[in-house]
C-alpha cells in the first residue's frame, strides 16, 4: 500500500501530500508532479461518497523510513517487484502510469 490519505479542510493538497507522507512513512518529500488521477464512489459507513486521488511522483529529500502506526513495514521494490503487487496493494493503471513518469 502506498502512503496517502485525506487532506484537511482548507489544506493546500500539496501540504496535505508532505503532511501524509510525513506522518505515515517518516519521510521529507518535494513533489514533483502528478503521474495519475483516479476517481470512485464508495459508501463509506453508509454514506455515498466521492473520491479524487492525485498520484505524485515525489524525492526524498531525506530517505530515514520511521513507519508511523497506520504500516508494519516497507521494501523499496523495482518495477518488476511492484507489478507482483498489484491489486492486493495498488492499483496496475497507477504502477504503469508511475513507471511510465520515472523513465521519461
Amino acid at each position: 500500500m502506498l502512503p496517502g490519505g485525506r487532506i484537511n479542510p482548507g489544506e493546500n493538497h500539496i501540504d496535505g501530500l508532505k503532511r501524509e507522507i510525513k506522518e505515515e512513512v517518516g519521510l521529507e518529500v518535494e513533489p514533483l508532479r502528478p503521474v495519475f488521477t483516479k476517481e470512485w464512489s464508495p459508501t463509506i459507513n453508509g454514506v455515498k461518497s466521492q473520491i479524487i486521488a492525485i498520484f505524485y511522483l515525489c524525492k526524498p529529500t531525506s530517505l530515514e523510513v520511521r513507519l508511523g502506526d497506520e504500516h508494519d513495514d516497507y521494501a523499496w521494490v523495482s518495477e518488476r517487484e511492484a507489478q507482483s503487487l498489484e491489486g492486493e496493494f495498488i492499483d496496475s493503471d497507477v504502477l504503469e502510469s508511475y513507471f511510465a513518469e520515472v523513465k521519461r
